[in-house]
């Protein structure tokens, strides 16, 4: 069987239908890829086309883009996709930054990107401990909610008569009526019920209305 030749693929994307591509596209096969695939949607969303793609790279490809920000979602999701990537065997280039992991610079590159990475991770973190600890400190983590807005109690008091109202030994409203009704969701409601010590239903008593 003859040995399949490998391939140079390029990624293009953008974050909504009303951009263009046209540029990346060109970049990219001015570059010399042989396929490009292109996908409309936002880094934080889910992206079906470059899942695939990255399924279907072996051994000797390249992947090229034209911006790092057009691969990963953050610094540690860039690293963590190249990372698979190189030990897949498979070579990476970007084009603004002049990154090719095949040469000593570019492998270089990629790990003062995994110490920013890690750097990162470790600000993340400390920050997160010191929101926690402010938090702690003010008595706001923690524990049932201190109360209600004038608003939220005025929603509540609604609520509460919706839950408990009762109609030939059932509940009237349903909970997907009474969080419809009111434009709020179900944490909340439940939420907003856990403030006035209202228990929550008992089926054995009164059935909910589905």
């Amino acid at each position: 069987m003859e040995k399949k030749e490998s391939i140079t693929y390029g990624y293009a994307r953008v974050s909504t239908k009303k951009q263009s591509l046209k540029m990346q596209f060109e970049e990219l096969k001015k570059f010399g890829c042989d396929q490009v695939v292109q996908e409309k949607v936002s880094a934080l969303a889910e992206r079906p086309l470059f899942e695939n793609l990255l399924d279907s790279l072996k051994q000797g490809d390249t992947l090229a883009v034209w911006k790092l920000d057009r691969l990963g979602r953050s610094m540690l999701d860039l690293i963590k996709i190249i990372a698979d990537l190189d030990a897949k065997g498979v070579k990476f280039v970007s084009l603004t930054e002049n990154i090719d992991t095949s040469t000593s610079t570019g492998r270089m590159l990629l790990m003062l990107f995994s110490m920013m990475a890690e750097y990162e991770l470790s600000i993340k973190k400390e920050r997160q401990e010191a929101t926690k600890e402010i938090a702690r400190q003010s008595g706001r983590l923690g524990g049932r909610p201190k109360g209600l807005s004038r608003e939220a109690k005025k929603t509540a008091q609604v609520l509460k008569g919706m839950y408990q109202e009762q109609e030939q030994a059932a509940y009237k409203y349903s909970i997907s009526e009474i969080t419809a009704a009111l434009k709020i969701s179900k944490g909340t409601m439940y939420k907003y019920l856990a403030c006035m010590n209202v228990p929550k239903r008992g089926s054995f008593l009164y059935p909910d209305k589905k």
